[in-house]
Order: structure tokens, then sequence, then C-alpha cells
């Protein structure tokens, strides 16, 4: 099964909201989800795109020009392979540019192997990082609560290159 959400143009007013919230819980089957050529622009997060107990043999998000996006897997959710391309991102205030966001425990790890984020001319935020990888596994988390870095054991594996700094790895 794919999902594909291609060539549109969106104003989004709220910075409560976001331009496009796609929440897929409970969904087997989901070979890829392919989002491209959309223009949102506004005062919140262009994308919000949430994986909660659903796995996807892999996500793409090119060609596009966006104010931010957040892509977040949780109760065991596995992202086969990721890769955010070739956009144009610019968060306002509150927002980072792009933050993955996973979110593990010991009976249901979460996962985004193979992601990343390259090519992008730009990816700026008014007052956040840039880009932004946080993993929270309370099976692993560190007595002072620090959130293991990205490439720090199992289902993180993430590259960052050109167009695409202001990376902050961890917490």
């Amino acid at each position: 099964t794919r999902l594909a959400i291609e060539s549109l143009s969106i104003t989004q007013n709220s910075a409560a909201g976001s331009g496009i919230n796609l929440d897929l819980v409970n969904v087997t089957g989901l070979d890829s989800v392919a989002i491209e050529d959309l223009i949102i622009t506004g005062n919140g997060r262009g994308i919000d795109l949430n994986f909660v107990n659903t796995d996807a043999g892999s996500l793409s998000i090119e060609d596009s020009q966006v104010t931010g996006i957040i892509v977040s897997a949780s109760q065991g959710s596995d992202i086969g392979n990721g890769v955010i391309s070739d956009n144009r991102i610019a968060a306002p205030a509150g927002f980072e540019g792009i933050l993955l966001d996973l979110q593990s425990t010991a009976t249901a790890p979460s996962s985004a192997n193979n992601f990343r984020i390259i090519n992008n001319t730009q990816i700026s935020t008014r007052d956040r990082d840039a880009v932004r990888s946080r993993r929270f596994d309370s099976g692993r988390r560190s007595a002072a609560g620090r959130d293991h870095r990205c490439g720090e054991g199992d289902g993180h594996d993430a590259a960052v290159r050109r167009g695409s700094g202001g990376v902050h790895y961890g917490g």
C-alpha cells in the first residue's frame, strides 16, 4: 500500500496547527509514504507526520517549500528508509526546521534506520534547532535524563548532509 500527497498549496494561519497533520495509527501493510511538490506557508509547522504502531518501508519528503517538518515514530513503529531532500524549509518562531522524534519502550521499540536529510537548499528557524533528532527510550534513558545521541544503539541511524546547518542531536 502506498500513500502519496503531491502538488498542493496550503496556507495555514494558526501557530497551534499544521498545514498537514497526518496521524497513521495502527496502519498495516504500508509500503511507502511519499510527500512532494508542496507549498505550505503560514505561522505553524508545515508537516506533522506521526507513525503510531505503524511501519513504513520508506518515507520521502521532497521538492517542497514548507514551514517545518516533524516525523515521529512511537509504540513500536519502524520507518525503514527515510529521506528529506531537495526542500526549502523555513520554520517560524517556536518550531524546529526538521525534528525526527523516536519514542520507544522496552516492549515496543521504534526505529528510523537509514534516515537521510540531504540536498535541502534551506533549513532555517528563528529560535530553535534547524535540524534536531530526539530519541526517548524508556528502557535506555540514563539516570541524568540525557537522550541518546544519533547513531547510538539500535534503531536510530541518521545522516545529515549539505545545506543542513545548525544540527542538534539528542535532547
